[in-house]
This record gives structure tokens, sequence and C-alpha cells, in this order.
């Protein structure tokens, strides 16, 4: 079972790092612009509940996808539109996002960030 989901993974047709990858930019503007908007607009309370929850639910879910083969396949066809080949077996991009503004939203106050 394992083998075919490697297989099945390897041969699905993903993006690489050097292609133009329209779905995955108006992914990221769209997650980076609404995080902008939610911590401007929101009173921080709430603020930080949406970013905290992102958090628990995306990290979580990445590092599960790599220790379960079978899960990994499921999120990668999910996800296909905005996922590189490169990020198969490995963290993606918006776990590593999520983590940078996790830490930076709870060092510094909110006028800084």
């Amino acid at each position: 079972m394992t083998e075919y989901v490697v297989d099945n993974l390897e041969n699905l047709e993903l993006k690489k790092r050097s292609d133009i990858h329209w779905a995955r930019k108006i992914w990221h503007m769209t997650s980076v612009f609404g995080m902008f908007i939610a911590y401007t607009f929101m009173p921080e309370k709430a603020s930080f509940i949406v970013l905290g929850t992102a958090i628990l639910l995306f990290l979580p879910m990445d590092f599960l996808r790599l220790r379960y083969p079978a899960f990994n396949d499921w999120i990668v066809h999910a996800l296909k539109p905005i996922m590189r080949t490169s990020e198969i077996h490995k963290i993606a991009g918006t776990t590593y996002l999520l983590t940078g503004v996790g830490i930076v939203v709870f060092l510094f106050p909110r006028p800084i960030v």
C-alpha cells in the first residue's frame, strides 16, 4: 500500500519551484491579505483566535500527512492546485507562513506588527 501511495504521488503532475504557479500565488496573496484584514480590523482577542485556529488546523495536518502516506496522498490530491512537487514529502509553505506570523504576533505589540 505504501509503495502504491508513493508511486501515485510521484506521478502526480504538480508544479515545480521554477514554474509560474498562479493558483499558489493567489492562495498566498489571499491568505496573507486575509490575515492582515483580520489582524487590522478585528479586536485583538478575536484576531488571535482566528490565527490560533488556523495554526491548530494546518500544523498538525501537515505533520500528520508526512507521517501517514495514505493521508498525505489524500491531502496532496485535495490541494493539488496549490501544492508543489517539492512539498510532497516535506513541510508545506503554509506551515512556515503561519508559524512565522504566529511568532511575530506573539512577540511584538500590535502597533509594531
